[in-house]
């Protein structure tokens, strides 16, 4: 028995075509790791765990969400995402064109915080 943890990745920018290619980017690198974990698995990525690309309604702001594997800490499952996702959260902190990549967590026995990269 394990304890589930949730991390949703929030990624925002005023840059419609980066933000677009961070999206793009996101769906190939966790559809990866879905097909990773499952190789017989019909998960569509860009259907259920990356949201499309959100817009404000002044100012140009976009954001995106990519939804977390709300596995069990400790599971291969877990591990496989933890891992997968802090590369990408980690490779686009890292680069040029990124704004901002925030990562919530949330989940049983403990309280919610959000990571960022400060």
């Amino acid at each position: 028995m394990g304890t589930i943890r949730n991390r949703m990745v929030i990624v925002h920018h005023f840059n419609r075509n980066i933000i677009e290619m961070m999206r793009k980017d996101a769906i190939e690198h966790f559809q990866k790791l879905v097909t990773e974990d499952d190789p017989d698995t019909n998960y569509k990525v860009s259907e259920c765990m990356v949201s499309s690309v959100l817009s404000s309604p002044i100012n140009g702001e976009f954001s995106f969400v990519v939804m977390g594997d709300c596995s069990k800490l400790g599971w291969k499952t877990s591990e496989l995402f933890e891992k997968g996702r802090s590369e990408w959260v980690r490779r686009w902190r890292e680069s040029d064109d990124s704004y901002l990549v925030l990562v919530a967590d949330f989940g049983e026995d403990y309280d919610a915080f959000i990571e960022s990269e400060t």
